[in-house]
């Protein structure tokens, strides 16, 4: 939904015919001519906050008005429109927009973490954990699978819900990453109660 707006920013009605709006026009281009330049669209828009033109009277740019106008064809003399850009720059536009790379999806691991923590983890506590994975991965050895007579449920909760509490502080300095991993795995290998 565009708000008030009846036609698209850069253009206005005079007279029955549609007409460009100079200060808008102006500021059409500059969107463009920048973002092909390598400005992102939070770039442009924090930039275009700045300024005193805004895009619907009363509303602050954002994001998606910056996007709408670099995915209007209009804009380049369509559907009888004036011509504010050439042809080549919306391509030039659709390309990098097509090009832009995909956010990895988060391995199963990653979603495990996350439903342990019960929110996010930080980027630091996510790769710490990430490397710890790794470096069983490479030397299973180090893993120690025994069942315990002594594991009660009850004790694997309490050791799950203190190992997700560390993992919620922003910054697990190495040393005690370390401690809490060997700490949590000698309580679950742990062949007498502990008193």
């Amino acid at each position: 939904m565009m708000g008030n707006r009846k036609q698209p920013f850069g253009y206005k009605m005079a007279l029955g015919e549609i007409v460009i709006q100079e200060s808008e026009a102006k500021l059409v281009q500059e969107i463009f001519l920048r973002y092909i330049a390598g400005e992102s669209l939070n770039e442009l828009t924090e930039s275009l906050r700045q300024q005193d033109i805004p895009y619907d009277e009363g509303r602050l740019w954002n994001k998606n008005m910056v996007a709408r106008i670099l995915a209007d064809a209009r804009y380049t003399g369509e559907k009888e429109y004036p011509k504010l850009i050439d042809k080549e720059q919306l391509i030039a536009t659709n390309e990098k927009r097509s090009n832009k790379p995909q956010l990895p999806k988060k391995t199963e691991a990653q979603k495990v973490l996350r439903r342990l923590c019960g929110t996010p983890p930080s980027e630091q506590v996510e790769q710490s954990v990430t490397d710890l994975l790794n470096g069983l991965a490479n030397y299973p050895e180090r893993i120690q699978h025994q069942r315990s007579p002594c594991s009660t449920v009850s004790q694997i909760t309490r050791n799950a819900y203190s190992i997700s509490a560390v993992l919620r502080q922003p910054h697990i300095p190495k040393r005690r990453r370390r401690w809490i991993m060997l700490w949590s795995s000698s309580q679950s290998t742990r062949t007498t109660p502990r008193r």
